[in-house]
């Protein structure tokens, strides 16, 4: 999309950012310019992720979902409904996190299980996390006893 973005002097909004090449060529002028990507056209309805080879170290790949072996439509390939997956780089082994009591860590749902273990797993300081909404404020300071943070 970035072939359908616009630059312009910036007035009042940074929009999507200050476009550097264009600030440097008027630094003369002391002008400052910004970007503004327009939204994609078109909706999307469907995720596909490829990775690019299939082995057994590739990613740990954690996940909710309905049974998979309940509906499958080809080789290799079910039918399932999920609710949320987690990715870990470089791949390591994990605990199965659904086997914790929820009661005792005062899970809600299969979903804080999910950023609990990706609290748990991470090396670095930050997770990821996409969502409809931001993360809450119990999740927030889940994230804050192991001194992490999401974004």
């Amino acid at each position: 999309m970035q072939a359908f973005a616009r630059t312009e002097k910036l007035t009042s909004s940074l929009k999507d950012g200050i476009d550097m090449r264009e600030t440097l060529r008027h630094w003369a002028t002391g002008e400052i310019h910004v970007r503004e990507i327009p939204p994609a056209r078109g909706q999307a309805d469907t995720v596909v992720m490829i990775f690019d080879a299939e082995h057994e170290e590739e990613s740990t790949l954690t996940f909710y979902a309905t049974d998979p072996l309940a509906k499958l439509i080809g080789p290799g390939i079910s039918e399932s409904e999920y609710g949320g997956l987690s990715l870990l780089f470089p791949p390591r082994p994990v605990e199965n996190i659904f086997e914790l009591p929820a009661d005792e860590f005062d899970f809600r749902n299969l979903a804080e299980q999910l950023v609990y273990d990706a609290l748990l797993n991470t090396r670095e300081r930050i997770v990821a996390y996409v969502c409809q909404t931001k993360p809450g404020l119990r999740l927030r300071r889940k994230a804050s006893r192991f001194k992490k943070r999401h974004i």
